[in-house]
């Protein structure tokens, strides 16, 4: 069985199967309160497949009516239906809001995922740095990981350190796949993770697709068992290593092994 730890799905999609195929648990992260999956996943018939976050996204961070977005997002965020808090974090790219008012946001919104004791799930581009600042300011240890990750091992363990892991971008999977061993070996593998990052990567001229993620997940020999934590193990032969008496993938809530 497989878990999406990232993607943004339109209402339309949640029971479509050709997309959805091969994951068994799949986590809707948003940028505002508004772009919430909430409602959309309460009224499916398949709601038990997602897990739903509220994020308050850096673009953000300099929005007219701000407090009134804050408000809607600490309301949100103590709902028993939303799972954690995502997408948050900092953006450092060219155009993006004035760093300071990003970091001002950021700081609000752990305040607020401290308040509610849920997972977070963090879009930081190049302020890392700045990220664990942040993180380390809250005396706590956390819980969730960083999205879209594809940085060093070093930097993955300084995450670790603060309880958080690395989802890794699905343009690792393809150019630099060997640099998920580095991870392997380097993290406690409740800690890493994998996402499609639907509908944002593109790949070869076409959407990369939650069932896009199970397949390469399945070709590169790794099998996801577990929602709460995305748990892995290598997997030359494909299926379960039956022979392995404490593998690097748990069985949780009774998912099967190299289940698709």
């Amino acid at each position: 069985m497989f878990c999406d730890a990232l993607c943004a799905l339109k209402a339309s999609e949640l029971g479509d199967e050709h997309l959805l195929r091969g994951q068994g648990k799949i986590r809707l992260a948003s940028t505002c309160p508004a772009d919430s999956m909430f409602d959309a996943v309460l009224c499916s018939e398949h709601r038990e497949r997602f897990d739903v976050l509220v994020g308050l996204h850096p673009m953000h961070a300099c929005q007219e009516g701000l407090a009134r977005l804050l408000d809607d997002f600490r309301e949100l965020a103590h709902h028993e239906g939303i799972w954690g808090l995502g997408e948050i974090g900092i953006d450092g790219r060219i155009g993006q809001a004035p760093l300071h008012h990003q970091v001002a946001l950021f700081c609000d919104a752990l305040a607020i995922a401290r308040e509610v004791d849920k997972p977070i799930v963090l879009h930081v581009v190049r302020e890392h740095g700045q990220a664990l600042k942040c993180l380390r300011s809250i005396r706590r240890q956390w819980s969730g990981y960083v999205h879209g990750f594809s940085g060093s091992v070093q930097l993955a363990k300084e995450y670790a350190e603060l309880g958080l892991g690395v989802s890794i971008h699905p343009r690792v999977l393809f150019s630099m796949p060997q640099k998920v061993e580095l991870y392997l070996d380097a993290l406690p593998h409740e800690l890493l993770f994998f996402e499609s990052s639907y509908p944002s990567f593109i790949r070869e001229g076409a959407v990369f697709t939650p069932a896009m993620l199970a397949q390469r997940l399945r070709v590169l020999g790794l099998a996801s068992g577990g929602y709460d934590n995305l748990r892995y193990y290598p997997n030359k032969n494909g299926g379960a290593d039956q022979e392995c008496k404490q593998p690097r993938c748990a069985h949780i809530y009774g998912s099967t092994l190299g289940e698709t």
